[in-house]
C-alpha cells in the first residue's frame, strides 16, 4: 500500500472586535502508484488469445540473458550492441530495475516517486451586531497544491498509462521456432512518468475566492 503522511494546522485571530482572519494549512504527501515493466507484443511468444502488454519482463544482468536483433527505423539501423548499451543504462538508472537482476519483473513491483502536496486556505471574517444579533460577512481564498505556485518544478503528481511499461518488444522467434528475439526501441531514452495535469487532483496549481454571508 505504501506510505502516507497527512498533517492540518490552523491558526484564526480575532481583533478589534469586528475582524477574525483564519489561516490554514493541509498537507498531503504519499508514495506513488504502481506500474509493471512488460513485453510489448509479448502475449505472442505464449497465446494470440492473451492480452497485449501484459507478459512480465526477464530483466537481464548482462547481455547474454537477452536475445536482442537489430533493426531499422526511419533509415537508421539500431546495432545489437547499440541497443544493450541503452537498455543496460536505462536498468541501472532504474532504482526497481537494477536492484533484480537476473529475474523476472514483479506485477506491480516498481513504484512512482513519493508525493507531496500543500492546500492553503485564508478567510477574513467581518463581524457586525445589528438587532442582537450577529452577521458575518466572509471573504475566503482558496490555494491548491501550493508548491508548484512557488516554484514550478514542485507539486507534481505522475503516472503511467495503464499501469504497465512495455520496455522490451518481442521481435518472433529464430530459426529454431523456440528462441524468441527482442529490441529495445528507445534510442533517445525516455522517462516512464507522465505528469498528471487534470482537475483539481493534478500538478497545476490554481486558486479560488469565495464570499460567504453568515447570520
Amino acid at each position: 500500500m505504501g506510505s502516507r503522511v497527512v498533517a492540518f494546522v490552523s491558526y484564526k485571530l480575532d481583533y478589534c472586535r469586528h475582524f477574525a482572519t483564519t489561516l490554514s494549512v493541509f498537507y498531503n504527501g504519499q508514495s506513488g502508484s504502481r506500474y509493471s515493466y512488460v513485453y510489448l507484443d509479448g502475449y505472442k511468444m505464449t497465446s494470440e488469445d492473451a492480452v497485449n502488454d501484459q507478459d512480465l519482463i526477464w530483466i537481464p544482468k548482462d547481455q547474454s540473458q537477452v536475445n536482442l536483433t537489430a533493426y531499422t527505423a526511419s533509415g537508421t539501423l539500431h546495432t545489437v550492441a547499440e541497443q544493450w548499451a541503452l537498455l543496460d543504462k536505462f536498468i541501472s538508472d532504474d532504482k526497481y530495475l537494477s536492484k533484480h537482476r537476473g529475474g523476472y519483473a514483479e506485477r506491480n513491483g516498481a513504484r512512482l516517486p513519493f508525493t507531496n502536496n500543500i492546500d492553503l486556505r485564508l478567510l477574513q471574517d467581518f463581524y457586525l451586531d445589528y438587532k442582537g444579533h450577529q452577521h458575518t460577512l466572509q471573504l475566503s481564498l482558496d490555494i491548491f497544491n501550493l508548491g508548484n505556485l512557488i516554484n514550478p518544478e514542485w507539486g507534481w503528481k505522475y503516472y503511467v498509462n495503464t499501469g504497465v511499461v512495455p520496455l522490451i518488444k518481442f521481435e518472433g522467434f529464430e530459426a529454431d521456432g523456440t528462441t524468441p528475439k527482442f529490441t529495445y526501441r528507445n534510442p533517445r531514452g525516455y522517462d516512464i512518468k507522465t505528469i498528471s495535469d487534470a482537475g483539481i487532483g493534478g500538478s497545476r496549481w490554481f486558486a479560488q475566492a469565495g464570499v460567504r454571508y453568515i447570520f
